[in-house]
């Protein structure tokens, strides 16, 4: 199994050099790659961002500048031993997503679960990198309890600077992953990953980043039938890729999502403003009124509206998979789909 672990953060963080890591892809390592995203990558990435002036983009100021005010006098000292806010950042702080996960408690529990073994070994990597403190000693002696007041630290970090974001940064995640998933699908591996960013290059197998570093290095890694999973992110920066090859998780690279910077909003829409922007008055008011079965005629007469007009925009929310149907007696009943629900969640989040 390969143990490598090296991650890369923004061009200007570093001294110009070259870096080129080839990963080998086999044929199963092509039919497993996948994408994911996790609130617990957004919350790490986005946490060294908040903590280097040099990676703020201007995208990124208004929101830093809400978040640090929130954190102004608040100690983190286990997130600051962990996750420096340039080069490298404990493993365990962001495990790869293997789907999309939308739970941050579930996150924390996942993280909690990491071995022994593996926290030590991670926080070694960082006093190897970023030289020894106590909080890092800590780690080492007593890695579970410094790992319960690391979560106890991010639930904070979550809660004033994500949370009430959480809703639009997921619906960005969400697009990318379903642009480059049509990439794939239509132009194959090679376009989608010259889609991902500039400094990846797919050929013949062999799949390379090409990007900067403090000391010119190659690399190449096997991934002996791993797969790869794809993860798109917020708060990496421009020119920038995170990548991760470690025994305990699937390999991953992390890369900035498209629109990365339309995310932010001081003031979120009202949620039934922004649901009828997107889908027109009808839909909306259907999708509203479909938390619980109905049959077309109740929602023709609770629309004001002929039965035909309604079963019209029914079978559009049915092709797009938002909801389900089933037949009692001579009635057809509608509801949201899971993926409905998650629409309206988002709507909702956001």
């Amino acid at each position: 199994m390969l143990a490598v672990c090296l991650r890369h953060g923004r061009r200007s963080e570093i001294n110009m050099g070259k870096i080129k890591i080839t990963f080998e892809l086999d044929a199963t390592d092509l039919e497993n790659i996948r994408f994911g995203y996790s609130p617990l990558g957004e919350l790490a990435t986005s946490f060294r961002v908040v903590n280097n002036e040099r990676a703020l983009e201007t995208a990124f100021l208004p929101w830093a500048e809400e978040t640090q005010r929130a954190l102004y006098g608040v100690d983190m000292p286990h997130m600051n031993a962990v996750i420096p806010p340039r080069a490298y950042l404990a493993d365990f702080a962001t495990p790869t997503p293997d789907t999309p996960i939308y739970d941050i408690e579930a996150e924390f529990e996942r993280m909690r679960a990491t071995p022994t073994e593996v926290i030590r070994s991670n926080v070694q990597t960082v006093i190897d990198v970023h030289g020894l403190t106590a909080t890092r000693q800590h780690f080492l002696a007593y890695p579970h309890e410094s790992m319960d007041a690391l979560v106890g630290e991010m639930r904070h970090y979550w809660q004033v600077s994500l949370a009430q974001h959480w809703g639009s940064i997921r619906a960005l995640l969400e697009n990318d992953i379903l642009y480059h998933a049509r990439r794939q699908a239509l132009g194959g591996t090679e376009g989608m990953f010259d889609d991902l960013d500039s400094n990846l290059c797919y050929e013949n197998t062999l799949l390379s980043i090409s990007t900067s570093h403090a000391k010119p290095e190659k690399m190449s890694i096997a991934l002996a039938g791993k797969g790869l999973q794809l993860v798109p992110t917020i708060f990496t920066c421009a020119n920038g890729l995170m990548w991760m090859v470690e025994e305990t998780w699937k390999p991953m690279i992390i890369y900035q999502a498209r629109g990365y910077g339309l995310w932010y909003r001081q003031e979120p829409p009202d949620p039934e403003t922004a649901l009828r922007a997107a889908f027109g008055d009808m839909r909306a008011t259907l999708l509203e009124a479909l938390h619980e079965p109905t049959p077309t005629s109740a929602l023709a007469r609770q629309l004001g509206v002929t039965a035909g007009a309604v079963s019209q925009q029914l079978s559009r929310l049915m092709e797009a998979g938002l909801l389900d149907a089933h037949r009692s007696g001579y009635r057809v009943y509608y509801r949201l789909s899971d993926r409905g629900q998650k629409l309206m969640d988002l709507f909702q989040a956001g």
